[in-house]
């Protein structure tokens, strides 16, 4: 449990900013919706689970990508081949520079984390949304 309250605390400003990045994205859906629609929709809760599930799907994206840059998936489109290195000005291998990158990303091991965790709440606020709209029919 102290894990993941260091953890919270380690990263509460990327909890923030995704959360802030998902309202934005919600809102800005209800308003494009409303004006291309030129009614009165904020009472209206399809729209509102149709901004979430916007946030939620987007934030999962990112936390996806980002997760996977974590990994080392795109390890390979920054790999500069002529690239010296700094001791004794002679070329990097690709498997040194793949090493020196995951020795510096240890520092920064579950950064992806805040995205997929705000996303799920985002997509369960959906969910619990389209439930009420089933049971509304």
């Amino acid at each position: 449990m102290m894990n993941i309250l260091h953890f919270f605390r380690k990263n509460w400003i990327r909890f923030l900013v995704s959360f802030l990045i998902g309202v934005t994205l919600v809102l800005a859906y209800i308003i494009i919706r409303a004006s291309s629609v030129g009614a009165e929709v904020w009472g209206e809760i399809e729209y509102y689970r149709d901004g979430f599930t916007l946030a939620g799907f987007v934030l999962l994206f990112v936390g996806g990508l980002s997760a996977l840059t974590n990994f080392g998936a795109f390890d390979i489109f920054s790999y500069y081949p002529n690239r010296k290195r700094k001791e004794d000005n002679t070329k990097e291998q690709y498997y040194e520079y793949v090493e020196r990158k995951k020795e510096s990303r240890r520092k920064y091991r579950l950064f992806f984390l805040p995205y997929i965790i705000i996303a799920t709440i985002y997509l369960i606020v959906a969910v619990i949304l389209l439930l009420i709209i089933a049971s509304k029919k």
